[in-house]
Formats: C-alpha cells, sequence, structure tokens
C-alpha cells in the first residue's frame, strides 16, 4: 500500500509540473506572437528606416558634392579674377561684381616688361614661347604675392600688379619695392637655370608710380573683366618704358619712395626730373638697387650727388656747369651708364638751346 501510495504521489507531482511548464510555455508564447497587422507596420518601419538612412546618406553626398563644385568654381574664378579685387569690393559694401562697378583708392602700381622681347621670341616655336612665358610669369606672380600684390594683368611679355593695402596699416609702395626686389632675385636664379640648359638669359625692367585710381569692372553683359585704370596707371607703364632708356632695372617715381622712406630705407639715387608726355606735372624719378652687390651699390652712391647736381643744373639751362658734374661722374666710375646718358642727353639739349628753340621744347618727356 505504501508503495502505491508513493506512487500515486510521485505521478500527481509530475502532473502539477507537467501543467506548470504549460502555463508558462504558453505564456511566453502568448507574449512573444504578433498579428498580421504588428508584423506589417514593423516591416514598414524598418523599411522606412532603410529608406531614411539612405536618403540622409544621398542627401550627404550632394551637399558634399555642391561644395566641391563651388570651391572648383571659385577656384577656377579666381584664375580670371584676382581674389583682391573681390576683397576690396567687399570692404567697400559690395557683395557682387557687377558690370560698371568703379571704386577710387590710392594704390601702388608695377609694370614689368622683358627687354627685346620680340628678339627672343622670334627664335622661338609657338608652344616653346607659351612655356617660356608660363615658367616666366609663375616665378614673377609668386614675389608679387608674397609681398601683398596681385597681378591685374598679363599684356603680351608685361605685367601689371596692384599693391593695395587697404585693410591694414601697412604701405603698398614698400610692398611693391620688396616685390621688384625679390623679383630681381628670383630671375637671377631663373637666368642661371636657363643658361645652364643652353639658353640665353633675359633681362627685364620694372616701373612703379603711386597714386590715386579706379579699380571696376569693364566690358558687356556677356563679357566682362577687373581692371585698374587712371592716371597712376598710365605714368607707371611710362616709367617702365623710360627705365631701359636710362639702363637702371628698378626706377620708380618720387611719390612711390617718398611714401616708402617713412616705413623702410632702400638704396636708390636721383635719376631725372621730368615731365610726362600729356601731363603738365613735372615728376623726379630714383632708381632702386638693394639686388645689387655691396660693390655695385657703393660704386652708384659714390656718383648720386654729382648727377643729381649736374640735372639740377641742366634744368637752370647751366650747361657748362652740368656737363661738368657728369663728366666728373664718369670720372668717378668709367662703367656708370646712367652718367653717360645723361652727359649725351646734356650735349644735345645744349646745342638744341644754341640754336635758338623754346625753352618750352626742351623740357623732357616720357
Amino acid at each position: 500500500m505504501i508503495v502505491v501510495l508513493l506512487i500515486v504521489i510521485n505521478l500527481l507531482l509530475l502532473l502539477v509540473i507537467g501543467i506548470g511548464v504549460a502555463m508558462i510555455y504558453g505564456k511566453v508564447k502568448t507574449t512573444t506572437t504578433f498579428s498580421d497587422n504588428e508584423v506589417k507596420s514593423l516591416k514598414r518601419k524598418h523599411r522606412n528606416e532603410t529608406s531614411y538612412k539612405k536618403n540622409s546618406e544621398d542627401l550627404q553626398l550632394r551637399i558634399n558634392k555642391q561644395a566641391d563644385d563651388a570651391l572648383n568654381a571659385m577656384s577656377m574664378l579666381q584664375r580670371f579674377v584676382p581674389k583682391q579685387f573681390i576683397e576690396h569690393f567687399r570692404h567697400h559694401g559690395l557683395d557682387s561684381i557687377e558690370l560698371g562697378h568703379a571704386i577710387d583708392t590710392n594704390v601702388s602700381i608695377m609694370f614689368c616688361d622683358i627687354r627685346d622681347f620680340t628678339g627672343l621670341a622670334e627664335n622661338m616655336q609657338p608652344k616653346e614661347l607659351m612655356n617660356f612665358l608660363n615658367s616666366y610669369f609663375y616665378r614673377m606672380n609668386a614675389r608679387i604675392h608674397e609681398n601683398a600684390g596681385f597681378i591685374d594683368k598679363f599684356i603680351g611679355d608685361a605685367i601689371l600688379a596692384i599693391f593695395d593695402r587697404h585693410t591694414s596699416n601697412e604701405n603698398s609702395s614698400v610692398d611693391a619695392i620688396n616685390a621688384s626686389i625679390e623679383i630681381y632675385k628670383a630671375l637671377e636664379l631663373y637666368n642661371s637655370h636657363r643658361q645652364k640648359s643652353g639658353y640665353q638669359p633675359i633681362k627685364i625692367a620694372i616701373g612703379l608710380h603711386h597714386g590715386s585710381a579706379v579699380l571696376g569692372t569693364v566690358g558687356s553683359e556677356d563679357r566682362m573683366d577687373t581692371t585698374v585704370i587712371g592716371d597712376t596707371v598710365n605714368v607707371a607703364e611710362r616709367i617702365e618704358k623710360l627705365s631701359t632708356e636710362y639702363d637702371v632695372d628698378i626706377l620708380v617715381s618720387g611719390s612711390v619712395l617718398n611714401n616708402a622712406k617713412k616705413h623702410s630705407n632702400f638704396a636708390y639715387r636721383f635719376v631725372d626730373r621730368l615731365r610726362v608726355k600729356g601731363r603738365q606735372k613735372i615728376i623726379d624719378v630714383y632708381e632702386v638697387f638693394d639686388h645689387l652687390s655691396d660693390q655695385q651699390r657703393s660704386n652708384k652712391i659714390s656718383v648720386a650727388d654729382l648727377i643729381e647736381q649736374g640735372v639740377m643744373n641742366r634744368m637752370k639751362y647751366e650747361w657748362d656747369d652740368a656737363l661738368a658734374c657728369f663728366e666728373e661722374a664718369i670720372k668717378r666710375e668709367p662703367q656708370d651708364r646712367l652718367a653717360f646718358y645723361h652727359l649725351k642727353k646734356c650735349i644735345e639739349l645744349r646745342n638744341a638751346h644754341r640754336a635758338m628753340l623754346s625753352n618750352d621744347e626742351l623740357d623732357i618727356l616720357i
């Protein structure tokens, strides 16, 4: 009996355990079961989340591409329109570049030209000529930019550069002179490379002037260009051309030198007093030669007073005194080409004066 009773009790325990397990299983099964609508909703949510993520990634890619395109467009634009032009317009409250914009401002202007370029170009093939110019411009452009200037335009083999410190108290004339000095240092290295490659060295001339000019836009609706115009630009160009006649490397106006001397010291000497063709105002021009060796600078300075005094005598038609100054300068420095230029010019003017020409016709013109 006892054995039977034990068996019955065990069966009852097993039954209870089975019922408990069944209840638990049934509860778990009930909590993890979803209706069809719930399944569809979950699937839609998953699809929406996947679609949103993909759309976000696509949007980010489009934004990145548009940003890259804008940067590329700006980079291309700056190759044709100097960014300094745009910054200058912004400084004066203009947010866009439109035809007819004009700003009157004080700037220092540089003209830089290759001497005897025509003869040099005649011996080159077209592709060789373009490669030469691009190589030359690349080196000159770097020195201009390093000294807070920018190139307005290339005119054949010539460079028209602007130095404009409109956002600071720095001096644009100092920038222009420093750039000119650095250009000649770069030219010396460039000529060394050319000679090693079997090419002839090149010579350049630089003219600087400081004054008021108009920066603006010219052209038509479908073809517009930025430019700088005015008397200051014209005088700078004529000073550059005159530097070849005087046979000096860097020729600057008195306005540039006087403006620069307030902030920095340079090696220079007086060259001439003259009237620019088409203008009534007389200007003084000076040679800057910091790029030369110590000995060359010393030689030029040693006769600077004689040349200046000779020019002053010439302006007063004191021919004998003027000639004596130039002759003494040549005696001290037989290789000084500026002294020879003035001696020859003074003799021509003296002879013209003796031929009874009027004083007005004796004015020295660029």
